[in-house]
């Protein structure tokens, strides 16, 4: 960078500074809100940051859901991909899973056809490993922090495998056909009659070790950016929380977490605890000791990760609205917020909705170079008045960095992209 592009970053730093922390203290005020119990913070493109509050220890609630991310593509790669092995031998069928987040409703319907044109048609036992976890709401999930027992997944195996037993599933089955776009259905080998489907299952049971021979087929999700973008777009609990129990959960955060910090330049406040507590992928409440606990972080902490998720999908080639929702484009939690077209493909983001918490996380395409933002309100009760000044907010960052639009078309999620083959 030349002395003139620095010193315009700098210059550009300090009127954004004044405008942006004067334009926060007055929304806030504008709508009862004391600001100085809320965070406000702005990575700018020269790396300062700017704001109020940028070091306060604020609750997350599901801004914690882009840390998710940052640590699964950081520890598992953008190309990774579940994989569930389905080992055969004669009409035995052994499952061994390794935590595939979606195995939903659709993910079943898919494997019925998928066994199908494999010529099984008839099983008397399917076994199941403990990598196997089968919830058929996962795709639309919001709800608490949900543990799925194995005989759930027992049940949810047989009710949705064993096509002679399907009777509400039928009427479920032809609404799936209807929304599920026909190139898909042909890509995947779908039918769009289930008269077409028959496969028969007797007892289905989970096993501590593989009883079969090692002869089968293999099932490989889509990559985890695609998996991460749905639940980032729906704000979806169930597979945060998934994703993070699989790379270790609270303890695996932290030790993750230490090993971070130096990357990301952050004040040491140590003598206040971590500057990061995760304790579930989602940001939704835990108990500890009987007592409730909160995913906490500082501002400025939310900015720096955002910002090394950014450059590691930068350097794999890939692009960080593949993983975080686009504002005015993707619908989920933003099908309401920042719709307006001049703000559409601008930024990214993700929002976070608890009981006491109303907050709002993302970058900014400015024409400077990419900023950082995180906008944490502390208040219980309506989140309304919260959200009107983040919206608001958000329009004066991009107004003040000059937000430049980005490529990008929204893909239809499916929690399959191709068929299974041959181990």
């Amino acid at each position: 960078m030349n002395i003139k592009s620095f010193l315009l970053l700098i210059s550009l730093s300090a009127t954004a500074n004044a405008n942006l922390e004067k334009k926060w203290v007055a929304l806030n005020k504008d709508f009862s809100i004391d600001s100085s119990k809320q965070s406000f913070c702005l990575q700018m493109p020269s790396g300062e940051v700017i704001g109020k509050n940028i070091d306060l220890p604020v609750r997350t609630a599901s801004v914690s859901k882009l840390i998710t991310s940052l640590w699964a593509i950081d520890t598992l790669g953008p190309d990774y991909e579940y994989d569930t092995k389905f080992f055969m031998k004669g009409k035995r069928l052994h499952i061994s899973g390794s935590l595939d987040p979606v195995f939903s409703k659709r993910k079943l319907f898919f494997l019925v056809n998928q066994l199908n044109n494999l010529g099984i048609h008839e099983l008397d036992e399917i076994t199941f490993d403990e990598g196997v976890k089968v919830f058929t709401k996962a795709e639309g999930y919001v709800g608490y922090v949900l543990n799925v027992t194995t005989a759930r997944t027992a049940a949810n195996l047989k009710d949705f495998l064993h096509t002679p037993g399907w009777n509400k599933l039928k009427a479920a089955y032809n609404e799936f056909v209807k929304s599920t776009p026909q190139a898909l259905m042909d890509g995947l080998q779908m039918v769009d009659d289930l008269e077409k489907l028959n496969l028969k299952i007797g007892r289905v049971r989970q096993v501590k070790e593989n009883p079969l021979g090692r002869d089968g087929f293999i099932h490989l999700s889509p990559a985890i950016t695609v998996y991460l973008k749905f639940m980032n777009i729906t704000s979806n609990n169930y597979i945060a929380d998934q994703v993070f129990k699989k790379l270790g959960g609270e303890k695996g955060f932290d030790k993750y977490f230490e090993e971070l910090l130096p990357k990301l330049v952050l004040p040491n406040n140590s003598s206040n605890g971590p500057i990061v507590k995760m304790y579930t992928g989602s940001g939704l409440d835990s108990k500890r000791d009987g007592s409730r606990v909160d995913n906490t972080s500082s501002c400025r902490a939310v900015a720096g990760m955002i910002k090394r998720l950014d450059q590691i999908l930068i350097d794999a080639g890939n692009t960080i609205e593949k993983v975080v929702a686009v504002p005015g484009v993707d619908g989920g939690t933003f099908r309401k917020r920042l719709r307006s077209p001049r703000l559409a493909k601008t930024l990214v983001a993700k929002t976070g909705t608890l009981f006491h918490t109303s907050a709002l996380a993302g970058k900014v395409n400015a024409s400077s170079g990419p900023a950082y933002f995180g906008i944490f309100h502390q208040l219980t009760g309506w989140k309304g008045n919260a959200k009107a000044v983040q919206n608001k907010m958000v329009d004066e960052m991009v107004t003040e960095l000059n937000g430049q639009k980005f490529d990008y078309t929204p893909r239809y999620f499916f929690p399959a992209d191709k068929n299974m083959s041959e181990l």
